[in-house]
Formats: C-alpha cells, structure tokens, sequence
C-alpha cells in the first residue's frame, strides 16, 4: 500500500474541527486508499511542520512515497516557549488566562510581531518554506505543495519548482474555502471539516488519488462554490 506523509494545519488536522465531522475530511478519505501518516496540526506553522517533515524524511526510506505539504499561514512562528505547535495560530492563545504565559513572553512575541512582521519579511518566510520542502522533494516519488494563504510569486514558485516529482498548486486553499459562502472570518468557529464542505473534501480526495495514480493534474475549478 502506497505510503502519504502529510503536512500542515487545521486545512489538513484529522482532529478538527470535532469527530462528529472529521470522518469527512479529504485525509480521512485518503486513509481509506493508502497509509497515510498525517502530522499536521490545528493552529501549526510553516517553520515547525518542516522540521517534523526534516525528522521524519532522515529516519525513513522515503523514496516511493508521497508527500503532501499544506502550508500554514506564513505569520506563524514557533516561539520555543510555546506550549502547543497549536499556539502559533494567534496572540489570543498566548492571553488566555489557561496557558499561564507570562508577562514577558507575551511582551516579546508582540514586540516581535510590531518590529519583524513586515511583508518583506513575511514573503521570505514563505520563500524559504517553498524552497525548503522543495530541496526534499527528490526524497519522495511525488510531492504536493498547497498554501493556506496569501502566496507571492506563484508564477515564478510554478516555473521554478514544478516537475516531475513536485507540483507547486494554486489558488491557496484558504481561497477555495470561503468561495464555498457558508463560512468568513469573523464567524466563529468554522465547523467543515478542513475548512471545507463535505463535498469538496470528497472532490479534493478524489483529485489527489487521480494525480497519485493517474498523474492527472489538479484541477481546482472541480471545487464547488456557492
């Protein structure tokens, strides 16, 4: 059975939003056809979701199986003295009175947001994530590369990096997701299954396991919007 390893974050987390309806999401479906190892995490980011992929790629004979990195919102950053990968997501996760950060950590990760998070910086976050999973693509038989969010130079990351082994993919997934309509940011909790409807994780499923088998390209315009 053909092996995935998967990335990311609540775009990908089996666990979110609840068990009532993560049976539904397109890793579940995935699970169902392959061996999948899915290490994403809700509230996770580009730079921690690498270095499990870093670790998992020198302890594993990799080369026929397949890689999928979703990734995260490039304004997160892996602080060390998080006490979830989850907490990366927001400020709010750091304020809220049950994780006890202190004064102090909070002090600094808004510092650090105030004076490093320009959007020079943010798109040479994102860069340096594309290039990295990039350089371990030879790792793989395939690999698949899905932004959550706001990606610059989409034509010059498809031009340099897609081949035969990795396919750089676009609209970001973010996009796909509140074209369905049923769900914005604001709202609450957002109750779909990887962001998505149920619909739409069986079409995202069904398109992977054709470009898998097939070597099909992925059409995003399949997606359903309302």
């Amino acid at each position: 059975m053909t092996k995935i390893w998967i990335y990311g974050d609540s775009f990908v987390d089996s666990c979110y939003p609840d068990s009532i309806h993560n049976k539904y999401s397109w890793t579940e479906l995935l699970s169902k056809t392959y061996n999948v190892t899915n290490s994403g995490m809700t509230g996770a980011g580009q730079d921690s979701q690498f270095e499990k992929l870093l670790s998992h790629v020198t302890k594993n004979d990799t080369s026929n199986d397949i890689l999928i990195f979703v990734a995260p919102a490039r304004e997160r950053f892996n602080f060390s003295f998080l006490k979830s990968e989850g907490h990366q997501h927001s400020l709010h996760f750091l304020e809220n009175p049950n994780n006890t950060y202190t004064k102090e950590q909070i002090e600094f990760v808004k510092r650090f947001y105030y004076y490093y998070v320009t959007e020079s910086n943010l798109i040479v976050h994102a860069t340096k994530n594309v290039l990295s999973v990039s350089s371990l693509s030879n790792k793989f038989k395939k690999t698949l590369y899905w932004p959550t969010g706001k990606v610059d130079y989409e034509e010059l990351y498809k031009e340099l990096y897609n081949h035969d082994n990795f396919v750089f993919m676009e609209p970001d997934l973010f996009q796909i997701s509140i074209a369905e309509n049923t769900w914005k940011p604001g709202d609450g909790k957002d109750n779909r299954a990887c962001h998505l409807s149920i619909e739409n994780n069986k079409i995202m499923a069904s398109m992977i396991i054709d470009w898998i088998e097939n070597n099909t390209p992925i059409n995003t315009s399949r997606f359903i919007s309302c």
